[in-house]
């Protein structure tokens, strides 16, 4: 088991909560809104994924994926595996 620090979506963009599965691995993955690549993207519902992010706030930030730390990104990417199962739980 471990722990690792994210940041997830703000208020008006959040990360749905809900059970899901990892559906792809992307090494570098084009984010066409946002004009940015995301690398270690591990998608898992639409567009959202966990992917590496230099800037990982502390708090809710972003628009909707799970950003990690450069250092902690190759570590889950290489932890997952296509159809690993995505428990995202709402704050309460």
């Amino acid at each position: 088991m471990r722990t690792i620090a994210v940041s997830s979506g703000k208020p008006s963009t959040p990360t749905p909560p809900g059970d899901y599965r990892v559906y792809a691995k992307i090494p570098r993955w084009w984010s066409v809104p946002f004009r940015e690549w995301l690398p270690y993207a591990l998608p898992f519902v639409g567009g959202i994924a966990f992917h590496e992010l230099a800037d990982v706030s502390t708090s809710p930030a972003f628009h909707g994926c799970v950003r990690q730390s450069t250092t902690v990104a190759p570590w889950t990417y290489d932890f997952a595996y296509v159809g690993m199962p995505v428990k995202m739980i709402a704050k309460s």
